[in-house]
């Protein structure tokens, strides 16, 4: 009996431990590796000793059925775990004075950004995960969930381990901290994240232990996204208003005229040298699931005023409509391959790439922008130049500056 419940547990473990190996991190990799040699050995050993003890047809069936049993459950338990790893923290509310908040005229300032951590992190994926199947935008069977940790990981792998996001959101946060240091109100300006910590909720709720009773927030982006409209869901369980709190959001940079004039000069600053009706111009902004678009058509409507108004700029610097192309670098249709393609089509010897509403950095924009492009196979004679995110452009600081003072 004791080899039939080690040949299930050893099958169990070595099941659990592909998952593990699948999903951890880089440093507790060989701790899941030496965790599935471990079971796979003991199976082994049940299963060799079972099989010499009574070599009979029937022994053999029933120890490969245990086998494979403790083997797919374990893989399958692991895998429906899988989603526990996204963080479902308790937010509490804000206690409450009774004598109510003393008036106080400092105000803290928040940075929200929506992007992926620096680097490979499972919580961070799963909850990502989450927030695609909560929204009923995507449906992922269990067995299949951890080869998408597995491809996050190798994204990860394929831009060195290092995403240069939050570098970046920490250049602007600083920056702008430097600008708005004049204004006597600002108390410190700080970071909060969609997906990873600190989250918003976070940030408000140090700024009220500071005794800071206002908080400005500036989303890296639209303010109406799908994940910022979730960051702000989740104030509600803070109790700001009964707190004594105000929480004031900034309006969308894509509103912006002056970055919108900012890429445009981008763009012909990389076109320069090149007859104007020889350039073609793809404008990428990330794409979004229709549930998403649907529930928040106002974050489509902000990024699509942009694109056009940056289309329209381009226009009266003497390109030709049919060649600046709107393309989206994921769930929408053209993608930046089929854009890519119809500007070669039309004759464009330079094509310029450039992404329009991507603030930071993302995987996306460093592997599969790229992808797309190479996916296109053009000529030789065709050259296409992929202009980097935003990041800490100084013309994003600059607009955030006004956003904020805006909202003061």
């Amino acid at each position: 009996m004791t080899d039939w419940i080690l040949l299930l547990v050893g099958a169990f473990i070595f099941g659990s431990a592909i998952v593990a190996a699948m999903v951890a991190r880089r440093y507790a990799q060989p701790v899941a590796v030496l965790m599935g040699i471990m079971g796979l050995v003991t199976a082994v050993i049940a299963f060799g000793d079972l099989t010499t003890a009574r070599p009979t047809a029937e022994t053999g069936t029933l120890a490969v059925f245990f086998l494979l049993t403790g083997l797919t459950g374990g893989y399958w338990i692991c895998s429906a775990a899988l989603p526990l790893l996204a963080r479902t923290r308790t937010v509490s509310r804000l206690p409450i004075h009774p004598e109510g908040r003393i008036p106080d005229d400092r105000v803290a300032v928040v940075v929200l950004a929506c992007t992926e951590p620096e680097r490979y992190d499972p919580r961070a994926v799963a909850s990502h995960q989450r927030l695609l199947v909560d929204s009923e935008a995507l449906r992922v069977p269990a067995t299949a969930a951890p080869f998408i940790f597995l491809s996050e990981k190798a994204r990860y792998r394929a831009v060195g381990g290092l995403l240069p996001a939050a570098a970046a959101t920490t250049e602007i946060t600083t920056r702008l901290g430097r600008l708005l240091h004049k204004n006597p109100h600002v108390d410190g300006v700080s970071t909060a994240w969609c997906t990873s910590t600190p989250t918003l909720t976070d940030a408000i709720t140090s700024a009220y232990a500071r005794g800071i009773s206002r908080v400005v927030v500036a989303p890296l982006g639209s303010n109406e996204s799908f994940p910022v409209s979730r960051a702000k869901d989740s104030l509600t369980e803070l109790r700001t208003t009964e707190a004594g709190m105000t929480v004031t959001f900034t309006r969308s940079m894509w509103h912006s005229t002056t970055l919108a004039r900012r890429m445009t000069d981008r763009i012909m600053a990389v076109a320069k040298g090149v007859p104007v009706e020889a350039v073609g111009v793809v404008l990428v902004s990330e794409g979004q699931p229709p549930s998403w678009s649907a529930a928040h058509p106002d974050w489509t409507e902000q990024e699509n005023y942009f694109v056009q108004r940056v289309r329209l700029h381009l226009m009266d610097m003497g390109l030709d409509e049919h060649r600046v192309r709107v393309a989206w670098l994921d769930w929408q249709l053209p993608d930046v391959t089929e854009a890519v393609r119809h500007l070669a089509a039309l004759g464009c010897a330079r094509i310029i790439v450039a992404p329009a509403t991507i603030p930071l950095p993302t995987l996306a924009t460093a592997i599969d922008l790229g992808h797309g492009v190479r996916m296109a196979r053009l000529a030789e004679a065709v050259s296409v130049v992929t202009l980097a995110p935003w990041a800490d452009d100084d013309s994003i600081i600059t607009e955030l500056a006004e956003m904020i003072e805006s909202a003061l």
